[in-house]
């Protein structure tokens, strides 16, 4: 980040650094800017060459038309095979941004075979695999990447994280310890020592790692560990302090115009609460503030406000409140008529979904609700649709898919709840 602020401050015309500065900044409003500084540059002058096709890439990747920027994308790869850089970056999008771990997996398979030692794309690879539960593999890449840059803290920490999404615990704590001997202040390591212990069940001690982060020279840090650590008194239940919490965090969010936190804090509280016209209401309250947001990338408040209104619509079918659920519906279906982004797209079927299986009608809702497999809510009603027609098997298949997910979202920390619940009831 220092040495782009440097770069466009020796050249305020040079596009491709205020385009990579819109991608580092962690400050929303100094990312906005950078990102209409770049796209001012090139607004309007062909594309010629790979310099141009990635700056338009990285400012079409904020932009509504996601359709537009995977084009652009895949013109990027055909047209520079053999660049390793292009491919990594590529791919890390398509993993990150659109959880499509079986495109950025080849990607990354193809710039390790145009460099054997370009090692960001070993750490990638591996996490691409753990995303997609190829876990044998993933931990065989990550080895590899151990390997190729030993003692160094960022290995650690990638290692252990590949551990933690494969459910191996145990190995993570060790390699996120030995990521802060090498260097103490490496604050992801911190901040993953508190997830691996929230995973296992230990609130307690994830919410005292969390607090080690109270120092870090990184305002993201601090807030995503105090985040985390309000999500630990919901993964232990305490709803009434988390929703204590989660209130108080997200005024301060909005205060200091952190609004991508403002709206997860507020979706969580509807998430978390029993009630469910005070649900929809916290819903509302999420939707309003990404409509409100000036600095949020339109592709992120898009589906922010889509993913928001699938929660809704599932709330309110579930509650019998039809009437709400069918205007939320309404909403979800015109912004999918709308847009050319994927991931409004899927939120869109899997509130249709939910309209339909709380309808009891099961066997329509599956469809729909099987184009929303990357909500895990969405899982838990298909795996509930299978029971229903008496396709047993078909459910213990998607169960076991949400069982082996391990990652620190607490909307699956909510659906492994009700599973584990479930089973148990069945038991007895």
């Amino acid at each position: 980040m220092q040495k782009w602020r440097e770069a466009v401050k020796l050249d305020p015309d040079l596009a491709l650094a205020w385009a990579m500065l819109s991608i580092v900044e962690t400050s929303p409003d100094a990312a906005w800017e950078a990102r209409e500084h770049a796209r001012l540059l090139i607004e309007g002058k062909p594309l010629v060459n790979a310099e141009d096709l990635l700056i338009r890439w990285i400012v079409s990747r904020s932009e509504t038309d996601l359709m537009y920027s995977i084009a652009v994308a895949n013109d990027l790869v055909e047209k520079h095979p053999e660049q390793k850089r292009i491919l990594w970056t590529v791919g890390s999008w398509y993993g990150f941004q659109l959880h499509q771990y079986a495109r950025d997996a080849s990607l990354q398979e193809a710039a390790i075979k145009a460099d054997p030692t370009f090692t960001p794309a070993y750490s990638e690879l591996a996490f691409a695999y753990a995303h997609i539960q190829l876990y044998d593999r993933a931990a065989k890449t990550i080895k590899k990447y151990l390997e190729l840059l030993p003692n160094q803290p960022n290995s650690e920490d990638a290692y252990a994280e590949v551990m933690r999404l494969a459910g191996r615990n145990e190995e993570a704590l060790e390699h996120y310890r030995q990521a802060l001997k090498i260097l103490p202040s490496f604050d992801s390591a911190q901040l993953g020592l508190g997830d691996t212990y929230a995973l296992m069940g230990d609130q307690k001690s994830a919410r005292a790692e969390y607090e080690k982060c109270v120092n870090s020279p990184m305002l993201s840090t601090r807030l995503t560990c105090r985040k985390m650590a309000i999500y630990s008194y919901a993964r232990e239940k305490n709803f009434d302090e988390a929703k204590r919490q989660l209130i108080d965090f997200s005024a301060q969010m909005h205060k200091i115009k952190r609004i991508s936190l403002e709206v997860e804090s507020l979706l969580v509280l509807g998430l978390i609460e029993s009630d469910s016209d005070k649900a929809i209401q916290y819903f509302d309250q999420a939707i309003a503030a990404a409509k409100a947001s000036k600095t949020l990338p339109p592709s992120d408040r898009e589906e922010g406000i889509a993913r928001t209104l699938v929660h809704k619509v599932r709330v309110a079918s579930a509650a019998g409140k039809t009437d709400v659920a069918q205007k939320a519906q309404a909403e979800l279906d015109a912004m999918g008529a709308a847009t050319r982004d994927l991931r409004v797209d899927a939120a869109m079927h899997g509130g249709r979904g939910a309209v339909l299986f709380y309808a009891k009608k099961y066997e329509e809702a599956m469809p729909e609700l099987q184009d929303d497999l990357g909500d895990s809510f969405s899982m838990l009603l298909l795996s509930r649709s299978f029971e229903q027609l008496g396709q047993t098997d078909a459910a213990q298949v998607v169960r076991g898919l949400i069982g082996k997910q391990h990652n620190t979202e607490i909307d699956l920390c909510m659906v492994q709840q009700e599973l584990n619940k479930q089973q148990l009831m069945s038991k007895q």
